[in-house]
């Protein structure tokens, strides 16, 4: 594991796939950064996302006086003019902080902004450049180990592998596939995934395949890394009928 300092991205759940994007185009910018409302020891920043949901669901509030609390830099930034409505709301717990107001930049324009004002101990870490890990594990950094939080590569011989020495996690392309619920029911035994899937995966997102049960049947089925740590995956959710033998159950 890296001794480095990383930013926090947090905000609302809702604004999930916003903040993910600009968890990329940080990344590609050299920044050290980590999705998640928990602010761990290694936390040197706060990217507080503003938006009506974050608001109202209290998490922008709540990350930015954390941050205050524990003497950490943070920068806030607005999602979709929220900030602008309650100005005067914001004045007291914020102070003299600039807001970085993305809904009205490109994406790009936006992360200019923010990584300005951070400090740099979260910058110029670029992962496939600066957290190799062991020699045998070079490459692309596709997201966080969900075993032991390092990062996971895909190496030059198309693995993908944690960096971490002592870890084992791995994923392979062509991946495992099991339902929880019903072992026997499916024909399908494995699924081919690519980059962004497995980078969807990394961070917690299902990706949605088609599968076949033991009779040949295909359905729609979303899929997430199974909790046993060994970069399997299972069924999540799917969208098969009840049958009249009540074989094939719908999960919630």
């Amino acid at each position: 594991m890296s001794d480095k300092q990383y930013a926090a991205l947090c905000g609302d759940r809702s604004d999930a796939a916003a903040i993910h994007t600009f968890y990329e185009l940080l990344e590609q910018e050299g920044v050290a950064v980590r999705e998640g409302d928990e602010l761990l020891p290694d936390t040197a920043a706060v990217l507080v996302f503003l938006s009506a949901e974050a608001r109202t669901s209290g998490e922008a509030v709540a990350a930015i006086r954390e941050a205050k609390e524990r003497g950490l830099n943070f920068v806030p930034v607005d999602l979709d003019g929220t900030a602008k409505s309650v100005e005067d709301e914001l004045t007291g717990l914020l102070g003299k902080k600039e807001i970085v107001y993305a809904g009205s930049l490109s994406p790009e324009a936006a992360v200019r902004k923010m990584v300005y004002s951070l400090p740099t101990s979260v910058k110029y870490n670029r992962p496939d450049e600066t957290e190799t890990g062991s020699p045998a594990v070079r490459g692309k950094a596709l997201g966080h180990c969900p075993v032991c939080g390092s990062y996971v590569r895909k190496t030059s011989a198309g693995e993908y592998l944690c960096e971490a020495e002592d870890c084992d996690f791995s994923i392979v392309a062509d991946c495992p596939v099991s339902d929880p619920v019903d072992p026997d029911s499916l024909l399908t035994s494995r699924v081919r995934l690519t980059d962004e899937e497995i980078r969807d995966l990394l961070h917690g997102t299902p990706v949605r395949k088609p599968l076949k049960t033991a009779e040949g049947r295909s359905f729609q089925a979303d899929l997430l890394f199974a909790d046993t740590g060994d970069g399997t995956l299972t069924v999540y959710a799917d969208d098969r009928k009840f049958s009249l033998f009540k074989r094939f159950r719908r999960r919630k």
